[in-house]
């Protein structure tokens, strides 16, 4: 009915109909046209948002950017904050906007694009499928509310929930926040999550915490609450406990939730593994597990519909056709150069064809190809180090992904995850990362050939505000206590092409971490002109295609810089545990000097004071595999300086090597059979998804992924370990218990260990996982939520003094 009110309109004001939705009429240009003059299209990270009333649209204040109605659809504008910029038009549909709002939305964007001379990317967003790009525009998280403007050709209806509003918040990760509006009742809260409570008639502000609520989303909520009073004036906000049931405030809470014995209705809430009843009856959506975890698939669009041969490959792409990529739970439209506009139509049939109904579809334009649609091309050179780092591990691309348990049909939430299919896919990870860490068999001369181009690397130190250049024969050594900058350059089908880095280490101060990113960002825009690849890299978790530029011999030594030139390493006894995750990517990591820091699934090397004494040493544990003992000779040849060291096999140590380790102890013997497992690491988390339950894993981690608001699972060959944060909910722990329980079923290897691990106080056989695991890491970890609520009061203190 819409549709035909708009011919209607259109042949009765004498209007072109457009040959197809989607294309932009003169009407809709000149509009557009008319709102961009007074738009800087230019200047990096400019956000603007429009909302589409009655087939205009209309400016959104930015006090309330990242609110979002229900009722309906907009359209936003985004300049990256890179150099060259990169504009994207994102258009957003809510689920209760109607069928010509949403046609509108789509029209003004491609009008739009047209403007800024079809530069921009452009990207449909449904309400609660949006991409990652998109939720991370909006510094309070994304906003749900019920309602929405007149419609072009229907009068609004009144809108809902006129009383208070509740919110549960939900934080899936550090940089994403998901607002979700609930019914207002008490039967929504648990006592495991946080909420907000908007009473805009009584000018107030509630942020409830349950008893269990994860640390992350307290601080989230609070955020959420003052960006909701950020345009409103004098709103109060008051923050509440679950165990608060005698305040004034907590009387008004409940009363607006309809309860009128707090007490009561406190002690009736209990926790929640899946998402209350939100409004409209519609839970938070995502994108199932199965299809965001699925490998990528390619299709030719023209003249017909067919799926190319997996994996995707650059060389299927023609300048004069259009192809779909499937991946990450999305579907990417590219355009050659030669043949129009991306048919976004014929994506989002695709779409449907493959069970992404409602997913996110993006139009892609050759040349203009963003990194993330880039890394899905294993022969794609182009996007530099962003694409090799992910091609290295295509074949185990479903581990990286995060896994949630389904939901069935339109039935309700479970009350408890699918720990099953949870765990299904646990295997499936755990067997991918084995076969991507290559671990097993003997390493290749030159392992780091084909993972980074031929070039030469630079290295520089951060010293307060400049780079200190380190000598060529000094790059490939680190200390943990600096920061540091690395450009490598190279050709890449016959263009220059370049690659910066800073690397941090882990007890770097913050002005020395600064001034490398910000120098490093300098070259970048400066010298480069925004050409080059940007790259942090944190200790312990650098990527193959920064370990590979140092050809085996990366090291990284305890505390400050020294100078090597003078006589040759840092002076004193040390010992370097040797972590390969695959043949290119090794790194010698300096640990503790006792017997402790070993591990016989693992090999290190021994560096004595006095040379005359076997100067280096290479312990081989009797489980290490051969592919990491190989490297382990390059890095004991690297620090003996090109002269001999000595191989010394686990239980025929000389009494030399004892003593230089102050004396024989315990350490974690692996056996065979289980060192041959690889490790890989889950971290259990909430998300506002069917089930409430996230698990992603990693193949290559360090101790700083273990995250002290949540809970992780570390599957090493018989053991799992479940590892709890110290801000992590008791319920967390007990769910975490569950899924391991359900993965050694699922795995069928026999009969395994679950161990608890306490945050602070790891044993030995579990840091042995971890590369140059450093026992001086601050276990005691602030609080900052209590913190920051703590300086919220004394700040409210002395403004009514």
């Amino acid at each position: 009915p819409g549709f035909i009110a708009y011919c209607l309109e259109c042949l009765v004001l004498r209007r072109r109909r457009p040959r197809r939705l989607g294309m932009a009429t003169s009407d809709h240009k000149h509009h557009v046209s008319s709102i961009l003059r007074g738009v800087d299209v230019t200047t990096p990270g400019t956000i603007k948002v429009w909302r589409v009333e009655k087939f205009t649209l209309a400016e959104v204040p930015p006090a309330v950017y990242g609110t979002f109605m229900q009722g309906d659809s907009y359209v936003v504008l985004h300049l990256s904050s890179t150099t060259p910029v990169k504009r994207t038009v994102y258009f957003w549909q809510g689920k209760d906007s109607s069928p010509d709002e949403k046609a509108s939305s789509a029209i003004l964007a491609q009008a739009i694009d047209d403007e800024l001379g079809g530069s921009p990317v452009q990207v449909r967003e449904a309400q609660g499928e949006e991409s990652e790009g998109f939720r991370a525009l909006w510094r309070g998280g994304l906003n749900f509310k019920h309602g929405g403007v007149a419609s072009g050709f229907r009068a609004a209806g009144s809108s809902a929930g006129a009383g208070a509003k509740l919110f549960i918040i939900k934080s899936p990760s550090r940089t994403s926040t998901q607002v979700v509006e609930v019914v207002a009742a008490v039967a929504s809260l648990a006592s495991n999550a946080s909420f907000v409570l908007d009473n805009d008639a009584g000018g107030a502000l509630y942020v409830w915490h349950g008893a269990e609520a994860n640390l992350r989303e307290k601080m989230k909520a609070v955020d959420t609450a003052n960006a909701f009073r950020s345009n409103r004036g004098a709103m109060r906000l008051a923050v509440l406990d679950q165990d608060d049931v005698a305040s004034a405030d907590a009387a008004a809470f409940y009363k607006l939730l309809g309860a009128g014995d707090a007490r009561a209705a406190a002690a009736s809430i209990t926790p929640r593994d899946g998402l209350p009843e939100a409004v409209g009856g519609a839970g938070g959506s995502a994108a199932s597990g199965s299809a965001a975890a699925a490998p990528a698939r390619l299709f030719r669009l023209t003249p017909s519909t067919q799926e190319l041969p997996a994996p995707p490959s650059r060389a299927h792409l023609d300048t004069h056709g259009q192809y779909a990529l499937v991946a990450n739970g999305q579907v990417w439209v590219w355009a050659g150069a030669k043949a129009g506009p991306a048919d976004k139509a014929a994506g989002e049939k695709l779409a449907a064809s493959v069970g992404l109904k409602g997913g996110e579809v993006a139009a892609v334009k050759e040349h203009l190809e963003p990194g993330v649609f880039c890394a899905q091309f294993p022969d794609w050179t182009q996007c530099g180090e962003y694409a090799s780092g992910l091609a290295a591990t295509q074949a185990a691309k479903a581990a990286q992904q995060a896994v949630t348990s389904p939901g069935k049909g339109g039935a309700p939430a479970p009350e408890e995850p699918d720990y099953a299919a949870i765990a299904k896919a646990m295997v499936a990870q755990a067997a991918a990362a084995a076969s991507s860490a290559g671990g097993g068999g003997a390493a290749a001369s030159k392992p780091w050939e084909g993972v980074v181009a031929e070039g030469p690397v630079t290295v520089w130190v951060a010293r307060r505000h400049a780079l200190e250049p380190v000598p060529e024969g000094e790059a490939a050594n680190f200390f943990d206590a600096e920061a540091y900058v690395v450009l490598h350059e190279y050709k890449a089908r016959g263009e220059d092409r370049q690659s910066i880095y800073f690397w941090q280490g882990r007890h770097a101060t913050a002005l020395e971490q600064g001034t490398a990113a910000l120098l490093a960002t300098d070259m970048h825009h400066e010298k480069f002109k925004g050409t080059s690849a940007l790259i942090r890299v944190a200790q312990n978790a650098e990527p193959p295609h920064f370990t590979a530029l140092f050809r085996g011999a990366l090291c990284v030594h305890k505390g400050d810089r020294v100078d090597l030139r003078a006589g040759g390493l840092p002076s004193g006894t040390r010992l370097y545990h040797v972590k390969a995750e695959g043949a290119a990517s090794v790194r010698a990591v300096e640990v503790d000097r006792a017997a402790a820091s070993l591990n016989s699934g693992d090999a290190y090397v021994l560096k004595l004071s006095e040379f005359k004494l076997s100067g280096v040493m290479l312990w081989a544990g009797k489980a290490a595999a051969p592919a990491e003992l190989e490297v382990a000779a390059r890095v004991a040849a690297s620090l003996a300086l090109g002269g001999d060291y000595t191989t010394v096999k686990e239980g025929e140590e000389p009494e030399a090597f004892w003593n230089a380790l102050g004396g024989q102890g315990d350490y974690p013997h692996v056996s065979e059979r289980r060192a041959a497992a690889t490790p890989v690491l889950f971290h259990v988390r909430d998300a506002a998804i069917k089930g409430g339950a996230k698990v992603e894993a990693h193949a290559s981690f360090s101790q700083e992924e273990l995250c002290a608001t949540d809970a992780m699972l570390l599957a090493a060959g018989g053991d799992v370990f479940v590892w709890a944060g110290p801000q992590a909910g008791a319920g967390e722990r007990a769910r975490a218990h569950k899924i391991a329980d359900a993965y050694i079923r699922a795995r069928n290897q026999g009969q395994a260990n679950i161990i608890d691990v306490e945050a602070g106080a790891e044993p030995p056989f579990f840091t042995c996982h971890f590369a140059g695991w450093d026992s001086a890491e601050q276990t005691g970890i602030e609080d900052v939520y209590e913190k920051k609520m703590q300086l919220k009061a004394e700040q409210e203190a002395a403004a009514t003094q």
